[in-house]
């Protein structure tokens, strides 16, 4: 067994992002307010529009300007999160993802960072590494 990240990584298309070494894809969404006096008193929601927002994190290349462009308004086609580099399905297929925020910072003695915040438009294609 293994619970290492170690090989993860994050493509667009079949290009790597460039030193990327954390992803998070949280897939939540809207909730519907449903209570009606059938509920005596709670609560009661139902689904509304789902939604996937992603996390990716990666390092800045200052010396050879290695850095995959990852802007607050930049639309990405074929975003795929792997939990290791040599599974042969993503564990994220986004067909179309939009970049919400992005931030970069620095250290004098840590490492010039990057994070950037993507929304999904549309659908996308969750597969589970047990299956």
């Amino acid at each position: 067994m293994s619970i290492s990240g170690k090989y993860l990584t994050a493509k667009i298309g079949t290009t790597v992002i460039t030193d990327n070494y954390a992803w998070d894809a949280a897939e939540g969404g809207q909730m519907l307010g449903r209570t009606t006096g059938a509920f005596l008193g709670k609560r009661a929601e139902d689904f509304g529009v789902d939604e996937l927002t992603i996390i990716i994190k990666g390092y800045m290349d200052v010396a050879a300007g290695a850095y995959t462009p990852v802007r607050r308004g930049t639309t990405i086609t074929n975003l795929r999160l792997y939990r290791d580099e040599s599974d042969s399905v993503p564990a994220y297929d986004v067909p179309v993802a939009k970049v919400a925020n992005s931030r970069q910072g620095a250290e004098v003695e840590g490492k010039v960072e990057w994070q950037a915040e993507i929304h999904a438009y549309g659908g996308w294609t969750y597969n589970d590494p047990g299956a």
